[in-house]
């Protein structure tokens, strides 16, 4: 099994191990309060501590419940009631506002079935009739519901408080405020977070949400871990998510366009682990994502109207593919370690002072006229690479023990440097995309040790350093043994 997988299993567990804790601290809940918008029978009130005494909306349960209550609600649409003044001083409608440590959570395990509706402005979308989906304090939790058609108030007007323009589907106060196995949909905020403001998310799925300004999707969540982000649209930074950790999310088909500079299609800002950043746009820079670091994840068909097809001003990306990226050019201020860059259309790959590529194999991309590679290389392959004026890119910073291409050297190389110029890499089979090295590779136990080689991984997540010398390129060769059986006699 490799790292990677070791990685994403312990993810898993840590996901699955906190919803069991969920489960069970509303199992022992001081009290728990029940909601049936269908029990129009019951007239009497509080205590609404049975179903045949189930309140009818959310927030009178919540208007009877104290830190470390339960309330429970059962299948419906819930698109009645509202609080204002949450948060303090805004005159935005919540639908739910959960003021306190309380966890709400859904009977099914469908969100599809318990629905929280906001709505829109009827004269003006944004206007003072517009109503968020819920507002969430510090230490509450939300499990299993659908946010649809939240809205926030216009951005220009007037001054309608603090967060009245932020987080249309849900406003959470901290990264303590956490939602669990929940839709937010076609939500709307006309600055910030069209799906949800600040939060931690645990295997939700945010869609079609849109923002003024930044995180169509969620806006400065503290984490998000096996979410779906997508299709959402930011009239600035960060189509799908601006800010945060992310780690197992598949982050896909979000755009970030308007008439100015906007970033990061997919995310600004982020810090990706295992993740998956695909089909997303964005109209100037990082069509993937924009200044943010990678690890173990995917960067495949994203495009950019300017530079950074995947990803721009990156801040670091190790054991990431790049694939069929389109537009602009790659950008990097950190360093690049074991990624594979492949089938990519752009410009060059660029750094910033200081930044360089280790053990990168960087094959079959198309590339500008003068495209090259502006960053320190050692242990890399470049190879099969086509620009439009030379038949492979130049590396035009210093090279080291990596394998060139014909019409590569650039005007720091120098033969002594450990590189192999002119040689195929012989990978298993180009034609289906599998770069790892056959056995009778140049690129084998021809690399040169850093001092972290001991430790580090493969783009596979198998050590790096099995004999000796490290390979050149993201995948380290397992050399195959046979083991013979000797059958001695009876």
């Amino acid at each position: 099994m490799t790292a990677s997988h070791c990685r994403a299993r312990r993810q898993r567990s840590l996901f699955f191990c906190m919803l069991n804790c969920v489960g069970i601290i509303a199992s022992f809940a001081n009290t728990t309060n029940y909601v049936d918008n269908a029990n129009t029978g019951y007239r009497d009130g509080p205590p609404y501590n049975s179903w045949p005494h189930a309140a009818t909306n959310i927030q009178d349960a919540l208007n009877k419940s104290a830190n470390g209550d339960l309330v429970l609600v059962t299948n419906g649409v819930y698109n009645f009631g509202g609080l204002t003044n949450w948060p303090a001083g805004c005159t935005l409608t919540n639908r739910v506002v959960i003021s306190n440590a309380v966890t709400v959570q859904a009977v099914s395990t469908n969100p599809a079935v318990t629905i929280i509706q906001g709505a829109a402005d009827p004269a003006s979308t944004s206007g003072p009739a517009a109503v968020r989906c819920v507002y969430m304090a510090n230490n509450s939790v939300l499990i299993g519901f659908t946010l649809t058609n939240g809205y926030t108030r216009e951005t220009t007007g007037g001054n309608w408080g603090l967060g009245a323009t932020n987080g249309g589907g849900v406003y959470a106060s901290s990264s303590s405020s956490v939602l669990s196995n929940c839709v937010i949909v076609a939500c709307k905020a006309s600055y910030q977070g069209g799906g949800g403001y600040n939060g931690t998310y645990y295997n939700c799925m945010i869609d079609n949400n849109t923002s003024g300004l930044g995180g169509g999707g969620i806006y400065n969540n503290s984490l998000s871990v096996g979410s779906r982000i997508r299709n959402n649209f930011a009239g600035g930074n960060g189509g799908g998510v601006y800010g945060g950790i992310l780690s197992n999310c598949l982050i896909s088909g979000n755009t970030a366009s308007n008439t100015l500079s906007t970033n990061g299609g997919g995310g600004e800002s982020c810090t990706l682990a295992g993740c998956t950043v695909s089909n997303n746009y964005c109209s100037n820079s990082g069509g993937g994502t924009d200044t943010s670091s990678a690890t173990d994840s995917l960067f495949i068909n994203n495009r950019c109207g300017n530079a950074g097809s995947a990803t721009i001003s990156s801040t670091g990306s190790t054991r990431c593919r790049f694939i069929n990226n389109y537009g602009g050019s790659f950008v990097t201020d950190k360093s690049v370690i074991n990624c594979l860059f492949t089938g990519n259309d752009t410009t060059a790959i660029r750094d910033a002072a200081g930044s360089c590529m280790v053990n990168c194999t960087i094959v079959s991309n198309t590339l500008g006229i003068g495209g090259a590679i502006f960053a320190s290389v050692s242990n890399c392959i470049i190879y099969g690479n086509i620009s439009y004026d030379v038949k492979d890119l130049s590396v035009e910073s210093n090279c080291y023990y990596s394998c060139i291409g014909s019409n590569s050297a650039g005007t720091n190389h120098v033969a002594n440097r450990g590189n192999v110029y002119n040689a195929s890499p012989q990978f298993v089979d180009t034609s289906a995309g599998n770069y790892h090295l056959s056995g009778n590779s140049p690129c084998i136990d021809t690399g040169t040790n850093i001092n972290w080689t001991s430790s580090d991984v493969d783009l596979d997540g198998q050590p790096r350093l099995r004999y000796g010398r490290v390979d050149m390129g993201c995948y380290e060769l397992l050399h195959k043994i046979t083991i013979f059986t000797i059958q001695g006699r009876h």
